[in-house]
């Protein structure tokens, strides 16, 4: 069964038992991302029940669509992340008494390693791109509702950080190569943003 049907409670437990299975640092950033997008949504929802935003209308239900489908691409990252952590613990509990077994380990863990490096620096853009969106609620949603669009953003921050510093966790377990050196040079690029969008976001909600 796939994040989306678990139970919030059930997957709190999850992590709190330390299972082997749950990659807690990704799945819990994946969640503040699905959060925010969530409450992204019900900001623009009451925001366009609003007559005075009905100029803006159109936008709006365009956020909320998009929000949506968000919301369930962070859901589906923290299924994503517990593929990759799978593969990964499988990696590691290869044998390794002869050389063939230590290349075969080797070679399917450096994989599995570059498989994990995926869902992260998914979170990290869709951390961003909520951050977005979270300004334009801000700046352009019902008044009353600021408040929780700042919310909004304070998850978003979270799920965009939690990716970045997951994601440059396993390039150091990667290693170098020209990949990774382009990897890194857009994590750059999105933590830059990240922290610009944040800020402005901090001064538009005071």
């Amino acid at each position: 069964m796939g994040f989306e049907e678990t139970k919030i409670g059930d997957f709190l437990e999850q992590v709190v038992r330390v299972t082997p299975t749950l990659p807690a640092g990704g799945t819990v950033g994946a969640l503040a991302g699905a959060l925010a997008a969530a409450l992204g949504e019900f900001v623009a929802a009451l925001s366009l029940k609003k007559e005075a935003h009905l100029a803006f209308g159109q936008r709006l239900q365009a956020l909320r669509d998009r929000l949506a489908v968000l919301r369930a691409q962070c859901l589906g990252t923290m299924d994503q992340d517990v593929e990759a952590y799978e593969a990964l613990m499988r990696a590691t509990r290869m044998p390794d008494a002869t050389r063939a077994e230590k290349v075969r380990r080797g070679t399917a863990l450096g994989e599995a390693w570059i498989g994990a490096l995926s869902p992260p620096v998914s979170l990290a853009k869709c951390g961003l791109e909520l951050l977005r969106i979270s300004l334009e609620l801000v700046r352009k949603g019902y008044p009353v509702a600021r408040a929780d669009a700042g919310v909004a953003a304070e998850l978003a921050h979270a799920c965009a950080r939690a990716g970045l510093w997951i994601a440059r966790a396993n390039m150091h377990e990667i290693g170098d190569s020209p990949a990774i050196e382009r990897q890194r040079d857009l994590l750059d690029v999105v933590r830059a943003e990240t922290e610009y969008l944040f800020d402005r976001i901090k001064d538009e909600v005071g």
